[in-house]
């Protein structure tokens, strides 16, 4: 007979069981989602949709909002993202070209979207003037959404994403020595233990025993037919 304690962890477990169970599958549905629903729609459909027309690849540049747009500067490059008419006076003001805030073709998002060729221009010329992290500081303490467009180098030495995020992983591999291999994004409890990777053969007697419930003599008789 189950005592009580017994009940109440059979019933944790399963309870735990069918979150976990959840949360896996909704990951996985997610995913799903992501690809087949959310990917489409994020490729411009509704471009196709509104006005009819099939959009053709234009670069970095979101083509109903603008600015919106990566922009080269003295050392590399810096999205910035003017969402609308406030945010784009709060831009003009913020690189101190007021006078593109009063300029009639850039004075409603559509003027903006039309005449991005010159507005691209216009705001180069105060990036380029200046490194990336002096762009993104400046711009993000005026409000105005912006991040750097990294390299890979730049990734690999974030301590944001190759450190706290795990997203870099130090590992000693047998027969090579420490080496760095890139980290899984998702985080779950329980996670995030990292081995290297097996060498030939390493696990075939667990597996073989384990797995397969062979004798230690089936084992040897594989071996001394050849079998690795």
């Amino acid at each position: 007979m189950w005592a009580p304690s017994d009940i109440s962890e059979n019933v944790e477990t399963s309870v735990h069981y069918t979150i976990v169970k959840k949360v896996i599958n909704g990951v996985l549905e997610n995913s799903r989602s992501l690809l087949s629903d959310r990917l489409p729609v994020r490729l411009h459909c509704h471009s196709d949709l509104v006005t009819g027309e099939n959009p053709t690849r234009i670069g970095n540049r979101y083509g109903f909002v603008y600015p919106y747009d990566t922009f080269r500067t003295r050392d590399g490059w810096v999205a910035i993202g003017v969402g609308n008419d406030e945010i784009w006076q709060r831009f003009c003001e913020a690189i101190g070209m007021q006078e593109l805030s009063r300029d009639p073709g850039y004075q409603t998002n559509a003027k903006r979207v039309r005449e991005h060729e010159s507005l691209n221009a216009a705001v180069t010329k105060w990036t380029s003037q200046r490194t990336t992290q002096e762009a993104v500081f400046h711009l993000l303490n005026h409000k105005i959404p912006a991040a750097p467009v990294y390299t890979v180098k730049d990734i690999v030495d974030d301590p944001h994403i190759a450190r706290a995020r795990e997203m870099i992983v130090d590992i000693a591999q047998p027969e090579v020595g420490r080496m760095k291999i890139i980290g899984c994004p998702i985080k779950m409890p329980g996670t995030g233990l990292w081995s290297p990777a097996p060498r030939l053969g390493e696990h075939t007697t667990e597996v073989l025993t384990e797995l397969l419930k062979m004798t230690g003599k089936q084992i040897e008789k594989l071996k001394e037919e050849g079998a690795t």
